[in-house]
């Protein structure tokens, strides 16, 4: 994937978050979206802080609630809520507010009453040369995200989906140092837009902290996962070879990463099928791999020939095995992406050929995936632990007081 391509995908992202932005926006602002869920979240939040007994925390989610209520389908709502903004203090939450939903206003009388109040709130918050609230006066609670600003984080966040589906799809194939640009975008977007959300500081790093815990090991166990599993290639009769009556088939790792430098653990396994006719005879397979990148190895690691030589009849049915092992770390980080062992055949009645259905097509891990893997696992539990002690000790902290 060449760089034109990553910055098509990036212009691709970037409509594809312009339209699902539209999309959650209007969602989230739609009158059934505000009585489904809206209001009766910040009712739920109104009875809580009654039930807590903290009359400033009352104040704070009564004015929510009011500023919910001025877009509720019931107009006579929308006119109490119009009544008590006529006799609260200016607030620029309001004239947030007003302005974002004036434009739906289908009654013209509730339309010009809203004007009103916007120009009111405005006029007046213009005259306080400076906000000089006091611990008395101030509201306890945190300043909570709005409606706008849960738009934005949510179609970063499905727009990041966007990409990592395309990419777990190989829609598109990125380079290795292309992975990682784009996912240092991915990682930056994603804590700037829990931010966006939570505005208090304390909780933004403690939920980032757990955040990145949870995505480390996610990124640590998708990589040993994706990096693993068998191929199969199968050849019924290698008639097309003038050996009839015979087959072959080999099952062989998908992958050779870094860890099968010390571990060899990556098993080759050959079954060559015949009949009673051919029972005596003997077939030689020849693999011709890459020595710079891999070695043919037995069950104890010792390096063995590439040459097999198999009973055509194979009464037993047992597979001949072998073991690939990664050379070196260095010789992976400096290979091709896929390295291809080909397969050849020889009889005493056939000459040496190659069999092309036969190759083996083995992806080499880059080292450096590794080594990530082995940071993630390591950070993972302390980025988790450290994110869980900070909200032990505030709970803590409270409960003290």
């Amino acid at each position: 994937m060449t760089t034109q391509h990553i910055l098509l995908t990036l212009v691709t992202a970037l409509g594809v978050f312009a339209l699902i932005r539209q999309i959650v926006g209007g969602i989230l602002g739609s009158e059934w979206f505000n009585e489904i869920y809206q209001r009766r979240q910040h009712q739920h939040s109104l009875q809580k802080a009654y039930n807590n007994e903290k009359p400033l925390q009352i104040d704070d989610e009564y004015y929510r609630f009011k500023l919910d209520q001025l877009l509720a389908k019931d107009a006579e709502k929308r006119e109490l809520a119009l009544a008590y903004f006529d006799n609260v203090p200016p607030d620029p939450i309001l004239v947030g507010k007003l302005i974002e939903i004036l434009p739906r206003q289908r009654h013209k009388d509730l339309q010009e009453r809203m004007l009103r109040l916007l120009c009111k709130t405005y006029v007046n918050l213009l005259k306080q040369k400076k906000e000089t609230l006091t611990a008395d006066n101030a509201a306890p609670s945190e300043e909570k995200a709005t409606i706008k600003e849960w738009g934005i984080a949510i179609s970063i966040w499905l727009t990041e989906i966007f990409l990592i589906t395309i990419s777990w799809l190989k829609v598109i194939t990125p380079s290795f140092t292309q992975v990682l640009f784009v996912g240092l975008l991915l990682f930056v977007g994603m804590i700037g837009s829990v931010r966006i959300v939570i505005k208090d500081w304390r909780r933004f790093g403690k939920v980032t902290l757990i955040a990145i815990a949870l995505l480390l090991a996610i990124l640590h166990f998708y990589s040993k996962s994706t990096h693993t599993g068998v191929r199969h290639v199968n050849v019924n009769s290698l008639q097309a070879y003038s050996l009839s009556n015979v087959g072959i088939s080999i099952n062989y790792p998908n992958w050779v990463t870094a860890d099968d430098v010390d571990l060899n653990k990556k098993a080759v396994s050959v079954l060559v099928r015949g009949n009673k006719s051919v029972a005596k005879d003997t077939l030689t397979l020849f693999f011709d791999y890459n020595p710079a990148v891999l070695k043919i190895t037995d069950k104890t690691g010792k390096a063995i020939s590439s040459r097999f030589d198999l009973t055509m009849g194979n009464p037993s049915g047992e597979p001949q095995e072998f073991y690939l092992q990664a050379l070196d770390r260095k010789a992976l980080q400096y290979a091709l992406p896929t390295t291809t062992i080909t397969t050849q055949i020889e009889t005493k009645a056939v000459k040496r050929q190659k069999v092309s259905e036969l190759a083996l097509e083995i992806q080499l891990e880059n080292p450096f995936w590794k080594d990530l893997r082995d940071l993630f696992l390591f950070l993972s539990p302390l980025s988790f632990g450290g994110g869980v002690f900070w909200f032990i000790l505030d709970r803590l902290k409270k409960a003290s007081k």
